[in-house]
């Protein structure tokens, strides 16, 4: 909001906030090759913004999956800007988000699991999509997602197989890691705080409010 305020707000928020999340691939398709670009159009602040990459229901599936693609192979080149992530919970997509951003040092890493209506497919002639987040705690965690997932008992344990995983995974990395920082460099002795939230939808249309 800073942004649109007035030139001077823009002005001060332009100190903070970068364009950033432009991206594009090529790929060959019966010895054609093609081109796909997305702008930057998201400013972000690194040093308190959460990144949350999440694919967009394109009508043209393999064009999302390799627009999906390249947007996290780019979250690569920032890997050293990156304080926060947020993912979901899937095996794979943990696992591959992961390794590529392999030698990130992150302050925060957030699990979420996602209503089971959500298809950003189905917003295209909506005005407006809020998306909030509200933390779920790990001993009512399952009641906490009725009515949010179609099955909480195994979001539950999608959530806490991930953590388990991302833990293993930052445990072995830090095995041999140096106690002395050179200039510039982070402690990556330090684990990441690892939350689990749920993702929360409000569609609103030039009717009103069209679901929760």
């Amino acid at each position: 909001a800073i942004l649109h305020t007035c030139k001077e707000a823009r002005d001060v928020g332009l100190e903070f906030y970068t364009l950033d999340f432009g991206t594009s691939g090529e790929w060959d398709i019966n010895h054609a090759r093609f081109t796909m670009t997305a702008p930057p159009q998201i400013y972000i602040n690194w040093a308190c913004d959460i990144v949350c990459p999440m694919p967009l229901r394109v009508e043209n599936d393999w064009a999302n999956a390799k627009l999906y693609q390249s947007m996290i192979t780019d979250l690569a080149t920032k890997r050293h800007k990156m304080r926060r992530i947020a993912i979901t919970p899937n095996n794979s997509e943990v696992n591959w988000i992961w390794n590529i951003l392999e030698n990130v040092w992150l302050e925060e890493v957030i699990l979420f699991a996602s209503p089971r209506w959500f298809d950003a497919s189905r917003f295209n002639n909506t005005e407006f999509i809020s998306l909030d987040f509200v933390e779920l705690h790990e001993k009512t965690m399952e009641e906490e997602l009725v009515k949010a997932v179609l099955d909480p008992g195994k979001a539950r344990a999608s959530l806490l197989g991930a953590r388990k995983e991302l833990m293993s995974a930052i445990s072995y990395r830090q095995q041999g890691t140096s106690s002395s920082l050179l200039d510039g460099e982070v402690d990556r002795s330090r684990s990441p705080d690892i939350k689990f939230i749920k993702l929360e939808v409000a569609v609103t249309d030039s009717q009103g409010p069209v679901g929760n």
